[in-house]
């Protein structure tokens, strides 16, 4: 009678691997992101797609880095190829008249301690608000500021925050422990090396995580490289 082990087992049934995507709702590329590794889901059977807030005004402070639309020509660029992207990889997408006023003027490391709140009270409802969030703020058919949180109390109502609920988020999100939460997230990418967003890191168990993690929306194969997929990526 033949023994089965468990270590046969364990080596014949490979768990996924998690990719955590490191998100800022101010960011356009990650917006673009998201949609691409949705994409995956299902298509790359070794991937958990997780998504953690951080802010990217302390990425961009701690990393001595600038936003693409504070440099001239760099921000030039950004608008085209925003443009190009979404057009190519068929993404519904548009910066909104309001994007300036919300990001730099006003900021998001509040709607990021919204986003934190949520992630910490309601984890199953976390991810599906950051898609409402993004299609409501990057289009130019009555774009919601984001930076307003209550605006973004009527985009968690969307994702199906109750109103009990709703009151606990607004509430935790001036909570130390949420603000701290918040900052270790982002502490932690930065000592990774992080210098923007979206940053995707891959818990690949054969590599140190500062060498697991790729930059931008443009390196989704290399995320599959990573991962070890035969598959190419769904791109459109």
């Amino acid at each position: 009678m033949m023994t089965i082990s468990r270590r046969m087992f364990s080596t014949s049934l490979s768990r996924p691997t998690m990719v955590e995507m490191f998100y800022d709702l101010a960011s356009p590329y990650t917006c673009l992101q998201v949609h691409l590794l949705d994409r995956q889901l299902g298509h790359w059977k070794s991937m958990d797609l997780k998504m953690t807030p951080v802010s990217i005004a302390h990425i961009m402070k701690a990393s001595s880095n600038s936003p693409p639309i504070k440099v001239q020509a760099k921000g030039r660029y950004m608008f085209r190829d925003l443009k190009d992207l979404s057009e190519y990889y068929r993404i519904p997408f548009a910066l909104p008249d309001i994007f300036v006023d919300t990001v730099f003027e006003k900021g998001t490391v509040k709607t990021q301690r919204f986003m934190m709140a949520v992630h910490e009270n309601a984890p199953e409802l976390h991810d599906k608000l950051i898609r409402i969030a993004y299609a409501n703020f990057f289009t130019t058919e009555n774009a919601v500021d984001i930076a307003n949180i209550e605006e973004m109390k009527k985009l968690a109502s969307k994702a199906g925050c109750s109103t009990d609920l709703i009151a606990k988020i607004e509430q935790d999100m001036n909570d130390d422990k949420v603000k701290t939460a918040l900052k270790q997230n982002t502490d932690r990418v930065v000592e990774l090396g992080c210098f923007g967003l979206p940053m995707t890191l891959v818990h690949r168990s054969d590599e140190p995580l500062e060498m697991s993690w790729v930059f931008g929306s443009d390196r989704i194969h290399i995320i599959g490289h990573y991962l070890g997929e035969k598959e190419p990526p769904i791109l459109r």
